[in-house]
């Protein structure tokens, strides 16, 4: 008898061995998916509406508490509510059948917004661009990105405002993009506005570039100020590059013009030479 409850015993420690190790890597894997809803995740890129910011399956690293700490694995915002700003790329839920999306946000609950033929315009100021060779950028504040107009830019939008609890999104490849410019419903939904609350996160940075591998390109987006100090120290480098090449060609200029003075007076004096000699032996010639 004994031995039998010995038996018994040994079987209930290896059995609750086993269940204490499931009951661990259940909180493991628990807390990991907990992170991943409200803290961080990563997101592939499944189109090109945003190229060339984003191309065809890169992956990128986004903050899902950017724009609040949510609790995990619902909408319902906890803590640090706040609002993208404008040209933030941002994940979300889509309004129309939630798929989840990525976007530039380019107008804010109160804005009034209007899109001709790529072009913003954010409470009658036109958006600008600036074109460098082949290709545009859009400068919005204090941010500097590339469009993709290929496909030219995409459907008008007229002129509407922003209501409370919701943005405008926008992709970068203005001609090939499903966005705010396209959203209709058939309920009571606002047409065309994204809700502020299918925001998952902010996109942070390209951890992978497809067909280059890993990388860590930051999508805060390249700041102005940078941006144009860059452009200035090009441009200077440029000029003195440009008078340096000017100064060498007028040092060879002057250079050719004395030779060509040295040739010249050489020649006169050869010249007069001959004219003084001719006229010597001519003289002598006449004497009798």
């Amino acid at each position: 008898m004994a031995k039998k409850k010995t038996k018994a015993k040994k079987k209930e420690t290896r059995l609750e061995s086993w269940t204490k190790t499931i009951l661990q890597l259940a909180v493991v894997v628990l807390v990991a998916l907990a992170a991943r809803s409200s803290l961080a995740d990563h997101y592939v890129i499944p189109s090109g509406s945003m190229l060339p910011t984003l191309g065809i399956k890169d992956r990128v690293f986004v903050g899902k508490a950017a724009f609040g700490l949510r609790v995990p694995f619902t909408s319902l915002t906890i803590a640090g509510e706040s609002l993208p700003e404008r040209g933030d790329v941002v994940v979300f839920r889509s309004p129309t059948d939630g798929s989840v999306f990525i976007k530039r946000v380019v107008a804010l609950p109160g804005d009034k917004i209007r899109v001709s033929r790529g072009h913003i315009y954010i409470n009658g100021d036109a958006i600008e661009w600036e074109r460098e060779g082949n290709h545009t950028y859009e400068l919005m504040g204090d941010r500097r990105y590339e469009l993709r107009l290929a496909d030219g830019g995409g459907p008008d939008f007229p002129s509407a405002t922003v209501p409370e609890g919701h943005c405008f999104v926008m992709g970068d490849n203005r001609g090939n993009s499903q966005d705010s410019r396209a959203w209709e419903f058939d309920d009571d939904r606002i047409d065309h506005f994204l809700p502020l609350e299918n925001l998952r996160g902010r996109a942070v940075a390209i951890y992978w570039r497809s067909g280059d591998g890993p990388s860590w390109d930051p999508l805060s987006i390249e700041d102005l100020a940078e941006a144009e100090a860059e452009t200035a120290t090009e441009t200077e480098t440029g000029t003195e590059t440009g008078t340096g090449a000017e100064t060498g060609a007028e040092a060879e200029t002057e250079a050719e013009t004395e030779a060509e003075t040295e040739t010249e007076t050489e020649a006169e004096t050869e010249t007069e030479a001959e004219t003084e000699t001719e006229a010597e032996t001519e003289a002598e010639a006449a004497s009798p």
